[in-house]
């Protein structure tokens, strides 16, 4: 099986790819997969999310893919299709030129912006639920199927650059220039685009008011009790921590931070926190471990504000995915992004990537 290009610079064929190559983890053997409904083959069987998400190939080359649902008509009464259910390929992959779902790369728009490589980033985070979310092709975004421009002309002519993951973001932080990486804005569904700043939510060791997660606990408060904002949170834990599946506590807290008093002269801090989905543990022994570890870990996802009974306040990141998760320590990010610079010849950075 030929390998995927490390450079490419295609999109895939619109071909549909009525099936897919299951590789089992722990063996290693292939099936052939196909869409619930579809006609089988000696061999073959339906796909089963429970035994066959993330381990999904190409058929003719090592690229991932993943099912793609079809899509309803886009307008009601006209002759407009959306597309048949069919495997797609996951983003941030690339198909082999030599693959049949290959094609040459098409011309950019005329009049469409040229990458400013004096600004950040553009960085896309394309997780599992949000794979639909990002069309590279036309620079436009879309949340289940709407589509939206992009017409920010900070955004247009930023260097796009795609994440599925924490440790995508750990080595986009270890071998970009810090002073991009800095200045890049993260784009994550239809959310409104982050400051990196804003979404890269760290202890500071020089500080002890910890700013980025006061200001975190400030959004939160203000976009009421259903407000949620995507983050990359760092997590420091007392020990590193496996779960069963079916224990009664799922979670994972963080280093508590001092933020106000009560009425009743008692501490009110924060504590970022971690909550293992019990349904993807079961599943996925990926998720239970995901803190197994070590004590220092950067949690990718959406962050929620409990505050029971005017108590402490917890910071609340869901973890389904085991990818969602890093066991990372940010002062070694600053030393590889430090050490990469001095080989690069280019000024090395004080700090790691804020």
């Amino acid at each position: 099986m030929k390998q995927v290009r490390s450079a490419f610079d295609g999109v895939a064929k619109t071909v549909r790819m009525d099936a897919a190559r299951y590789i089992d983890p722990r063996s290693g053997s292939e099936k052939i997969v196909r869409l619930p409904g579809a006609a089988l083959e000696a061999g073959s069987a339906h796909y089963n999310e429970a035994e066959h998400k993330g381990h999904l190939h190409c058929l003719h080359c090592d690229a991932h893919v993943r099912p793609r649902p079809a899509s309803e008509t886009a307008i009601s009464g006209s002759s407009l299709k959306g597309h048949a259910a069919a495997f797609a390929i996951v983003a941030g992959q690339r198909h082999d030129t030599a693959c049949e779902f290959y094609t040459a790369p098409k011309k950019s728009a005329p009049g469409r912006s040229k990458v400013n490589e004096g600004k950040g980033y553009r960085v896309h985070i394309n997780t599992q639920e949000y794979s639909e979310l990002y069309t590279p092709r036309d620079g436009s975004y879309s949340r289940r199927g709407a589509i939206t421009k992009i017409n920010d002309p900070d955004l247009a002519d930023r260097e796009i650059y795609t994440v599925k993951s924490a440790a995508d973001l750990v080595e986009f932080m270890t071998m970009k220039e810090t002073s991009r990486v800095v200045d890049s804005v993260v784009i994550f569904g239809n959310c409104k685009p982050i400051p990196w700043q804003d979404f890269f939510v760290r202890y500071n060791r020089a500080e002890p008011k910890q700013k980025r997660f006061l200001d975190l606990i400030a959004r939160l408060r203000a976009g009421g009790a259903d407000a949620q904002i995507p983050v990359l949170m760092e997590m420091q834990i007392a020990r590193p921590r496996k779960f069963h599946p079916h224990a009664e506590n799922l979670w994972v807290l963080s280093r508590r931070i001092p933020y106000e008093r009560g009425d009743n002269g008692k501490s009110h801090d924060i504590f970022p926190a971690a909550r293992i989905d019990r349904e993807a543990a079961i599943h996925d022994r990926g998720v239970s471990g995901a803190f197994g570890n070590g004590t220092h870990q950067l949690v990718l996802g959406l962050a929620t504000l409990n505050h029971p009974e005017g108590g402490h306040y917890y910071i609340n990141v869901i973890v389904s995915d085991a990818d969602q998760v890093m066991t990372v320590n940010i002062e070694n990010i600053m030393k590889r992004a430090s050490a990469k610079a001095h080989i690069g010849q280019l000024p090395a950075p004080e700090l790691s990537p804020k």
